[in-house]
């Protein structure tokens, strides 16, 4: 019986260790800039049907409204790398 509980309690570790790292996985993601906002240096873009909003874009890149951007994502948060 021990043996069946530690089992148990090493699973949910397991578990949650996986569900950590999932949520700390950054995906790289595409998006369609829908505006842009140069006094903050943000876009909203769109990306798998939700709308993005106040995404800040690397000083290198300057996002027109239209473009495919290449997106860092990683839970609630993005961050716009280039052109696609």
């Amino acid at each position: 019986m021990t043996r069946r509980l530690t089992d148990l309690l090493l699973d949910e570790s397991v578990e949650a260790a996986r569900a950590r790292a999932l949520d700390e996985t950054v995906v790289l993601r595409f998006g369609k800039v829908t505006a842009v906002h140069t006094a903050t240096r943000t876009i909203t873009c769109t990306m798998g049907g939700a709308t993005l909003r106040d995404v800040p874009y690397l000083r290198s890149y300057t996002p027109t409204n239209g473009d495919v951007v290449w997106l860092l994502h990683q839970g609630s948060v993005a961050v716009a790398i280039g052109a696609h």
